[in-house]
């Protein structure tokens, strides 16, 4: 077998030795936080951080995939090898620990494990165990192989898994190997993926392979073609069609060549999670920006930093709101980034419910916004509390949806209210009408569960959600992905970035991602409420990344202080790296000819240099103006060389220079290019 897959012997023995394991969890738990939780990474951290509990406990049973994506996150090959080696010691493996770990999918960090932190925990552990059992003794795994997909196993994770302990019977669907094979005419992605549907697709991939349509015999060699080789192909298609193609095929072709070229961007924006990508101006910076979010399927945000942005927009602050009363007043409101990680860290969450629990969550919404519904129709006035004959009169909806309650026969002045965020908390803990009635004591059961408040009124409300019919249309409800995050910041210069992050210099450093030991008190944080996922401080959930843009040459960029400027990578960008955006020009050629010369001259002068050159985002105005190169100096380009040069000496000289440069040769030539180009 080639050096290229010396990995695989180590983790097929490693597979059957862990199979030993299968009636003895324990053990392997207390090794996994007694052993690998001293082996320190290069980023200083342990292996199995991430292997917790919702509530931060330890776990105490696992799975046998999620063991294997201990080591098969994204973790550099040498912290792969490192953590093998303490593998290969425990469980006495003879085959030796690879350096290289060509082709091999990972999973991504943040969804590492595939057990779960619902009451079917047990369940979905034994399923997995017993799937396993079968692949390593050769067994049908049909039923098996369904029924770990039906407790919510993600279906591309459950390929590579089987692909990690036999790579020579089973294909990983991972997101490479889907856009490789999507290139000789299989589909991209599978809406259902039963065991039927995926052994028919290994089925064809052999015969492809067979009729030497894919150039390889197995499904690892397809894995590491898929991950060595498609970029250098796609390249090379695009380069010689983009010549012939018409304008609509010149978009595609641009953006696969994007695409292409993004990926380096991709790969580094997921290492270091905060990236500044920095140039001259046209460089398409905000634009490559927003392209790498949506190649990375992220969710996206975007913010542009000014002189009058701060703190109160980006984290938190103080708004005037109209209060129940009437009344104008103050209160604590998330800014941009807060709200942007709360829904990364909901995102996190969900992916790790089954679609049952989903499902559940989905059916309560639903019923508790039927109870709204039905206040502001005047079909419910009161709620039965549980003392019998005892009622409590609603008095209004509030602007948050929250219901304003108060005793029967009072004023209005004394009021309660019961908040959606207590009541949807309290639904996990009493999932239904039998349970609530089953609390002996609502005023200690209730209150353990959502803190101080009036429990009496949160049991009588939620008792009367359950009561509702349940009409809602059953939609097929799936497993929801983790997606990465990412918080575009075009300009960061030019706001007054340590103030605007405040205390979050702290929080956005990678080496402290999602760590929720090292929560960060905030300025308001006495004021956050007690149900609120940062209740007791701020973190930056492991999905989240912050990418931002600047213009070095701005006079603003020394507005970032040190310690905000070390928290980031720097990444800059020329012009020469980005001019695949002129190949939906017509005169593609001819311009980036024009912006190579006229960036030669103004990188030659003294005084200016290459942070001053001009990007193809000014030379893309050429579409507009029907390829009019005269007009695109008269109106773009000289007045902004103009700005550049005042106060230079000569700067008329220069100016001249730089024009003969921009047209080629002389102010002869430039009437001629007008005159070609105004066809």
């Amino acid at each position: 077998m080639s050096e290229l897959y010396a990995w695989i012997p180590l983790y097929k023995e490693l597979a059957k030795s862990l199979l030993k394991n299968k009636s003895n969890r324990k053990d392997l738990v207390d090794w996994i936080y007694q052993d690998l939780s001293h082996v320190t990474l290069s980023t200083g951290k342990s292996p199995v951080d991430y292997l917790h509990m919702s509530d931060g406990s330890k776990i105490q049973d696992i799975d046998p995939f999620s063991v294997f994506a201990i080591f098969q996150r994204s973790l550099s090959w040498e912290n792969q090898s490192r953590v093998l080696k303490r593998f290969k010691e425990h469980f006495d493996l003879s085959s030796p620990v690879p350096s290289e770990f060509n082709g091999i999918p990972t999973i991504y960090p943040q969804r590492s494990f595939f057990f779960s932190w619902g009451q079917n925990n047990r369940t979905v552990i034994r399923d997995q165990w017993d799937l396993y059992e079968k692949v390593l003794n050769g067994e049908n795994i049909e039923n098996a192989y369904n029924k770990v997909l039906d407790n919510g196993m993600p279906k591309y994770s459950l390929t590579m898994c089987l692909y990690w302990i036999d790579p020579e019977k089973y294909l990983a669907l991972d997101s490479k190997n889907r856009a490789y094979l999507a290139e000789i005419g299989f589909d991209k992605n599978y809406e259902a993926l039963r065991y039927s549907d995926y052994c028919a697709i290994m089925e064809n991939v052999k015969a492809a392979m067979t009729a030497d349509k894919i150039p390889c015999k197995s499904f690892y060699e397809l894995s590491y073609m898929a991950w060595k080789g498609s970029t250098s192909k796609s390249n090379a298609t695009t380069d010689k069609t983009v010549a012939t193609k018409s304008n609509e095929e010149n978009n595609l072709n641009s953006n696969s060549l994007g695409q292409t070229k993004n990926a380096q961007y991709i790969d580094l924006l997921k290492e270091v999670r905060n990236l500044v990508l920095i140039g001259a101006p046209g460089t398409g910076k905000t634009h490559l920006a927003q392209q790498i979010a949506k190649e990375m399927g992220a969710e996206i945000k975007f913010v542009q930093f000014h002189p009058s942005y701060d703190y109160t927009d980006f984290v938190e602050g103080l708004r005037p709101v109209e209060k129940d009363d009437g009344q104008i007043g103050f209160e604590r409101r998330d800014g941009v980034f807060k709200e942007f990680c709360k829904e990364a860290i909901k995102n996190i969450e969900d992916s790790l419910k089954t679609v049952e629990e989903l499902e559940t969550e989905k059916s309560f919404d639903w019923k508790y916004y039927e109870i709204i519904d039905k206040i502001e129709n005047g079909e419910i006035n009161d709620f039965q509390m549980k003392t019998v004959g005892k009622k409590v009169d609603v008095v209004k909806i509030s602007n948050h949806k929250n219901i304003v309650l108060k005793a029967p026969g009072t004023s209005t002045e004394r009021t309660y209210t019961v908040s959606y965020d207590r009541i949807s908390k309290l639904a996990k803990a009493y999932p239904n009408i039998a349970s609530l009635n089953a609390i002996p004591n609502i005023y200690h059961s209730l209150r353990s569960v959502i803190g101080g408040c009036n429990a009496s009124l949160y049991w009588a409300v939620l008792r009367e959600v359950y009561r509702q019919n349940d009409t809602l249309k059953k939609e097929a409800q799936s497993k929801v992905e983790l997606k990465p995050f990412v918080l575009i910041i075009d300009e960061i210069n030019r706001g007054e970035a340590s103030k605007i992050f405040g205390e979050l210099f702290y929080a956005i450093d990678p080496g402290y991602r999602g760590e929720k030991d090292s929560m960060v008190q905030t300025q308001y944080q006495n004021l956050v409420s007690d149900t609120d996922v940062f209740a007791k401080g701020f973190y930056v959930p492991e999905n989240v990344y912050i990418l931002a843009t600047m213009n070095d040459i701005d006079r603003s960029v020394e507005s970032m202080d040190f310690a905000m400027r070390r928290r980031f990578t720097w990444k800059e960008l020329t012009p020469a790296d980005t001019d695949y955006m002129l190949d939906t020009l017509a005169c593609a050629n001819e311009a980036k000819a024009a912006m190579t010369r006229l960036n030669k001259a103004i990188t030659a002068t003294d005084g200016l240099g290459s942070a001053y050159q001009i990007g193809p985002a000014y030379f893309l105005k050429l579409s507009e103006n029907s390829g009019n190169f005269k007009r695109l100096w008269d109106m773009n380009i000289e007045p902004l060389l103009k700005e550049y040069l005042r106060g230079f000496r000569k700067s008329a000289e220069t100016l001249k220079t730089f024009k003969e440069a921009y047209f080629g040769t002389n102010e002869n030539t430039e009437a001629d290019i007008a005159e070609q180009t105004d066809e």
